[in-house]
């Protein structure tokens, strides 16, 4: 008997981090017949409509402050407007998914880890029901985390913890202001209030969904088994990229795919991939230090390409300097944006500042990292890659220079064993497959097996 078509609701955040893991899974729930519709950013209609689910945009357009994408900004500070735009944006969004639960009544939420109006709308709705105003119950829901699973008594541990915001969050002046939003949205929608930092991180619903794998996360044995480690959420398609970009389009020619390399081939020219995801690609300190390694590389006997996803931000910034004579080598290719799948499989270094979706993508194709986290959970997926797993080296972002990235690099790109264990890994990740086995869940908790 073919599957009834039902409703479902993903609320993702505007980061390609965020976004790419659940679109997958998106692409084959449509295949299954499904109605998708998906709310984000106008700035990723396109590859949202290009999964096959719909397109709608929340309320209020979630821009951060103008302030978070100066080169300078303090990381902390960063964060704390993150949480702040984050609350603000829910002070109207919540009512505005209200509106869109009553109109399409989907038989399920799917939602971001980080979204904060899902999960205020959830508070409101519960209460509605409760006090008897409104005969709708939540709809049934799926956390969907694009970070590790995260629960005080298991893990982060204390130590790690600090790494997640700040090492004393009541020490930067900008929470109260966040506590203070949050105040005046539950006050609106006359909600319980609660540590807003809690909320992002320890949240508590039926079923929880982490895009990587078991032996990747940390401490998976000791979560309860409403967290399920389904692995990498990757495309299962075998698709023919193809780019309008003539200097990104060359350098695709000039390397072949070759990861998983489980020969361990060696090559003369290799070539490095960097990028800073999303959110925190403003550093653009981070890019000018790999430029001044690059610089050193090629006084030595490494012979690499290097090509760097900076955003628009940064690329226009280091385009101003070049213009005043920054000096930029042959060897290095800026870009806005790259289709990173398509780098990684043929990538012998990636420089990253280790969000979730891009160190699980570097493990599946077995690429050797130098991890320099930023803030939120990088910090944790950095120690995991680097310490832990031995899969690269590990480097403080506001303390490295050059001359230290050089090393690192020149030691990622000629010490064998960290390309062996990063491919010994994505023989392990290749083992699930994290699209099927979230869509197959949602198929479950659609037919009532969860609840």
């Amino acid at each position: 008997m073919a599957n009834q078509q039902k409703t479902i609701f993903i609320c993702a955040l505007p980061g390609t981090g965020h976004l790419n893991p659940i679109l997958r899974v998106s692409a084959e729930l449509v295949g299954r017949k499904h109605r998708v519709i998906v709310f984000c950013d106008d700035m990723f209609q396109k590859i949202i409509e290009k999964s096959g689910a719909e397109y709608r945009p929340y309320s209020v357009k979630f821009t951060l402050p103008s302030q978070i994408n100066h080169q300078d900004v303090d990381d902390t500070h960063g964060m704390l407007l993150f949480f702040f735009r984050s609350v603000q944006v829910a002070y109207e969004d919540v009512g505005y998914m209200l509106e869109q639960v009553n109109t399409e009544r989907p038989d399920l939420i799917i939602y971001d880890q980080f979204s904060f109006t899902t999960k205020y709308l959830f508070k409101l709705m519960e209460k509605n029901y409760q006090d008897k105003a409104s005969h709708l119950r939540p709809p049934k829901s799926i956390c969907f985390y694009t970070c590790f699973a995260m629960r005080p008594s298991i893990y982060p541990d204390h130590c790690h913890s600090k790494r997640l915001l700040v090492t004393d969050y009541w020490s930067n002046s900008l929470s109260y202001s966040v506590f203070n939003e949050q105040v005046k949205l539950c006050h609106k929608y006359k909600i319980e209030a609660e540590n807003p930092f809690e909320l992002a991180y320890n949240y508590t619903t039926n079923i929880n969904i982490i895009s990587c794998f078991p032996e990747l996360q940390p401490e998976s044995e000791k979560f309860d088994s409403s967290f399920k480690f389904v692995g990498c959420c990757l495309s299962n398609e075998s698709q023919n990229f193809e780019t309008s970009d003539k200097q990104l389009g060359d350098i695709l020619q000039s390397f072949e795919p070759i990861n998983p390399n489980y020969q361990m081939s060696k090559f003369s020219k290799q070539l490095v991939y960097a990028s800073l995801g999303t959110l925190f690609n403003h550093k653009v300190c981070v890019f000018e230090k790999i430029i001044e390694s690059v610089k050193i590389l090629n006084n030595s006997s490494v012979e690499i390409m290097v090509l760097i996803s900076c955003g628009k931000t940064s690329l226009e910034y280091l385009a101003e300097k070049v213009k005043n004579g920054y000096n930029i080598p042959d060897n290095v290719a800026l870009f806005e944006f790259v289709p990173q799948i398509e780098i990684l499989k043929r990538a012998s270094l990636f420089i990253t500042h280790a969000g979730m979706n891009s160190s699980s993508e570097a493990v599946h194709y077995g690429v050797p990292v130098i991890c320099i986290p930023i803030k939120a959970d990088q910090p944790l997926c950095a120690i995991r890659l680097a310490d832990d797993l031995k899969l690269g080296v590990r480097l403080d972002a506001d303390k490295f220079g050059g001359q230290e990235l050089f090393e690192a690099i020149k030691l990622v790109l000629t010490d064998s064993s960290f390309r062996q264990r990063a491919v010994d890994f994505s023989k392990i990740s290749r083992k699930y497959d994290g699209t099927l086995k979230t869509a197959d869940i949602v198929q479950s908790v659609l037919s009532n097996e969860f609840y």
